[in-house]
């Protein structure tokens, strides 16, 4: 099981016409698809959200990439 815990974001650009950002995280993990909730208008956005997912077996332990 991978438990991932998404905290928060800083600096998010502007990207409206407005010059505001609604922020949330987008998580692809083995084929599945998740996303926090979208916290409007704010360049630091706190979610304190988790997420679990299934490991299968064929899964190198080693190599994890977040970005």
């Amino acid at each position: 099981k991978l438990e991932i815990m998404i905290m928060s974001a800083r600096n998010l650009p502007k990207m409206d016409a407005f010059g505001t950002c609604d922020g949330f995280c987008t998580i692809v993990f083995q084929g599945s698809t998740k996303e926090t909730s979208v916290r409007p208008r704010s360049y630091f956005p706190e979610w304190n959200e988790s997420f679990s997912y299934l490991v299968d077996n064929t899964l190198d332990p080693g190599k994890l990439l977040i970005s």
